[in-house]
C-alpha cells in the first residue's frame, strides 16, 4: 500500500571508508533498532 513504510528486500552500497568499515558494519547489523528509536524526518535533520 503506498505510503506505509516496509523494510525493502535485498541490500545496497554506494560506498563506504576502509577505515569506516566497523562502523559501517555495526550500522547495517542495528539499522532496524537505529531506525526504531529515530524518524527519517529527525535523521535527515541531523544530517543537513
Amino acid at each position: 500500500m503506498p505510503g506505509e513504510f516496509s523494510w525493502q528486500e535485498g541490500y545496497g552500497i554506494f560506498y563506504y571508508a576502509k577505515s569506516q568499515k566497523d562502523k559501517f558494519l555495526n550500522y547495517i547489523l542495528n539499522q532496524e533498532k537505529h531506525h526504531s528509536e529515530k524518524s527519517f524526518r529527525e535523521e535527515y535533520a541531523e544530517m543537513l
